[in-house]
C-alpha cells in the first residue's frame, strides 16, 4: 500500500520517490486519512510505503505516529528526499518505536556535500536506512557508485529515470537483447506466474493526497476511499481495469514474441516511454 502525502511527489509514476525538500503545513485535509490506515491496519497485515510523512511538520506527523505505533501487523518504509538534512529526535524515536525503514530519494545530479552530510548524519543513529538514486544518465550512475565506495553505503538501489530526453541511455543500458533474456534464466514457477499476473503490479494500491486510489498511477483511478471501500476498489481493479494482470501475451508486439513468457512484467517505464518491447527483438 503506497500513501502519497503530498503531490508534488506523484510527479514521479516511474517508481515511489520523494521530491519534496521543505516541510508542508497540513496532512492531507481532503479525507480522514488517519482513520483509513488504522482501519486498514485492524483487519490487514500490510506493507506501508508513506511518501512524504517525513517532510511535514511536526503535529499532524506526531498525531499519525503515534496512532501507528499501537499496530504491529505492518512493515513501513519513509521517503525523505535527501536535500532534508536533519530528522529530528522525536522523528527518530518513533520511527525506531515502530520499526520503519527510512529511504532516502536522491535526485539525478545530485549535490555530492549534501548527500554525504545526510548520510554521515545517519550513520551516527542507529536506524534503518537505505538510498534510492534516480539516475538518468551513465555519469549519474558513475557518480552514484563513487558515493557508495566513498561512504561505504550498505543498502541502495539505483532507478533508472526516463525524462524524455535519454532515450539513447536506455537503449544502451536496459533494453533487453535475446541473449539477455536468455540468459536470465527463469524458473519455472517465475515463467508460469508471468502468464498468470503482472508480478510488479499484483496486489499494490496507491492512494493520493485527496483520497484517489489508483492500482497503477499510469492508468485511470479506481476511485476515492471517502466514497468507495477497499473491497469494491479491490474488485473494481479484478474485473475491471486489470492492470494487476497487464501481461506481454496480450499487448502489441509482445504478443507476437516467442520470449513473452520469459521477459520480465511490464513495468511502469513501458508507460513512461510509450510502447511495451523495451528491447532489441522488436526494434519498431
Amino acid at each position: 500500500m503506497f500513501f502519497y502525502l503530498d503531490s508534488q511527489s506523484i510527479s514521479n509514476t516511474q517508481f515511489p520517490f520523494c521530491d519534496r525538500n521543505t516541510a508542508v503545513n497540513k496532512i492531507l485535509p481532503d479525507f480522514p486519512f488517519i482513520g483509513l490506515v488504522l482501519q486498514l491496519l485492524k483487519s490487514n497485515k500490510l506493507n506501508v510505503h508513506l511518501i512524504g510523512l517525513s517532510d511535514f511538520l511536526n503535529e499532524d506527523r506526531q498525531i499519525f505516529l503515534n496512532q501507528l505505533a499501537r499496530f504491529d501487523n505492518f512493515s513501513i518504509i519513509i521517503y525523505q528526499n535527501y536535500k532534508n538534512r536533519e530528522i529530528d529526535k522525536e522523528l527518530l524515536s518513533i520511527i525506531t518505536e515502530i520499526n520503519a525503514e527510512l529511504v532516502i530519494s536522491v535526485d539525478s545530479g545530485f549535490d555530492f556535500e549534501i548527500l554525504k552530510e545526510k548520510a554521515k548524519n545517519l550513520q551516527c543513529t542507529n536506524l534503518k536506512y537505505s538510498c534510492e538514486f534516480e539516475i538518468i544518465s551513465e555519469d549519474d550512475f558513475e557518480k552514484c557508485e563513487t558515493f557508495i565506495s566513498e561512504l561505504e553505503i550498505q543498502k541502495y538501489k539505483t532507478h533508472p529515470f526516463y525524462n524524455n530526453s535519454n532515450i539513447n541511455f536506455f537503449e544502451k543500458n536496459i533494453f533487453l537483447s535475446k541473449e539477455d533474456i536468455i540468459e536470465a534464466k527463469p524458473t519455472q514457477k517465475e515463467i508460469f506466474a508471468r502468464k498468470t499476473i503482472n508480478q510488479l503490479n499484483f496486489g499494490k494500491l496507491y492512494i493520493l493526497p485527496d483520497g484517489s486510489v489508483y492500482s497503477n498511477l499510469n492508468a485511470p483511478r479506481l476511485g476515492k476511499m471517502n466514497i468507495h471501500n477497499l473491497e469494491e476498489l479491490i474488485l473494481k481493479e479484478i474485473y475491471g481495469q486489470k492492470n494487476w494482470f497487464k501481461l506481454r501475451k496480450n499487448v502489441k508486439p509482445c504478443k507476437s514474441c516467442i520470449y513473452n513468457s520469459l521477459c520480465p512484467p511490464i513495468s511502469n517505464y513501458e508507460y513512461a516511454i510509450g510502447k511495451f518491447n523495451l528491447c532489441h527483438i522488436f526494434e519498431n
